[in-house]
């Protein structure tokens, strides 16, 4: 992959090339998180935050994500 235009994509491109997002999208801005991805189903929220959880892919992380993801935005209580 050479870059984000290539018109067979789908609506939405999920980035995961880490330090080379910057180079791939052409994007000075961008920077690579790590950490653990919890996926709920969407009550219709359209923008998103992160923040840089480490490396541990750990069940305690992945509930405290949610918990903060929660007290940000109380639609995503009882979200799976």
């Amino acid at each position: 992959m050479t870059g984000l235009d290539d018109p067979s994509f789908g609506p939405v491109v999920v980035n995961c090339s880490g330090l080379g997002s910057r180079q791939l999208a052409n994007d000075r801005d961008l920077r690579p998180i790590r950490g653990q991805h919890v996926i709920i189903t969407n009550p219709g929220i359209t923008d998103f935050f992160s923040e840089d959880t480490g490396t541990s892919l750990d069940p305690a992380a992945a509930e405290a994500i949610l918990r903060r993801c929660t007290a940000a935005v109380p639609v995503m209580a009882g979200r799976t």
